[in-house]
């Protein structure tokens, strides 16, 4: 949140120094693993995969997101997942949510891997994609154990990790962020004092903090008090 004035915050800048100036690739990725293995029309009408009698059978993605499936960020990828591949006569997608959001630690984690074994065993899909990195963390160990032998697409990861770009039969979308480069922005839109990050402390917010404070430069103060007091900061921010 950027504020012209931010004195009312309670909240102080260091001086000015020089700063440095510095769902879609997932859905293609995905298509592109079901593909390989599966016969598709010239004109992407229907996808149809062979089960083990090499008869013909739908093919299945199974959609793994992180979160719950009222977060907006968790309502646009599925958008995106099921207006790119859902009109497609025979591919089924199936999604299942960790909700680690609204769990943190996640309690429920050897109950979720047991109903995604439970429900899969059987009928295994044909790619698995997994959305953002609570989910992905829990599921690479296991994967194997899980769905031996499916192809992985992930999408949202924020750390580049050597294991998972030299594993076989994985890919997927990496998430990077800008940072200095948008709050130098930010500034010379606004030409604001400075920045005020309003976080939270979920797992996600420790994360940009983390991020944040490496950068080299950025003009940001960050208050004692987080998004969890929204009456607070309506008033001090309207200050």
């Amino acid at each position: 949140m950027v504020f012209p004035s931010v004195r009312a915050l309670g909240v102080s800048f260091p001086p000015r120094r020089d700063r440095r100036r510095g769902s879609a690739g997932a859905v293609l990725l995905a298509a592109a693993w079901l593909c390989q293995g599966a016969e598709a029309s010239a004109q992407a009408e229907s996808t149809t995969c062979r089960d083990r009698q090499d008869q013909p059978r739908d093919c299945s993605i199974l959609l793994v997101h992180s979160y719950h499936p009222a977060l907006g960020w968790t309502r646009k990828l599925s958008y995106g997942f099921g207006s790119a591949l859902g009109a497609l006569p025979r591919l089924r997608i199936d999604t299942e949510y960790l909700d680690a959001k609204r769990r943190p630690g996640l309690p429920h984690a050897e109950a979720f891997l047991e109903t995604l074994e439970a429900k899969y065993r059987s009928h295994p899909p044909d790619v698995l994609v997994i959305a953002d990195d609570p989910a992905f963390e829990l599921l690479w160990g296991r994967r194997r154990e899980l769905f031996p032998g499916v192809p992985v697409v992930f999408m949202g990861l924020n750390e580049v990790r050597a294991d998972v770009l030299q594993a076989p039969q994985v890919t997927g979308i990496f998430e990077r962020h800008h940072t200095e480069a948008t709050i130098d922005l930010a500034l010379e839109l606004t030409k604001a004092e400075g920045i005020v990050v309003i976080n939270d402390t979920s797992a996600t917010g420790r994360a940009n903090e983390a991020t944040i404070g490496q950068c080299d430069g950025c003009w940001v103060s960050w208050p004692t008090w987080d998004s969890t007091r929204s009456r607070t900061m309506t008033q001090r921010t309207s200050g």
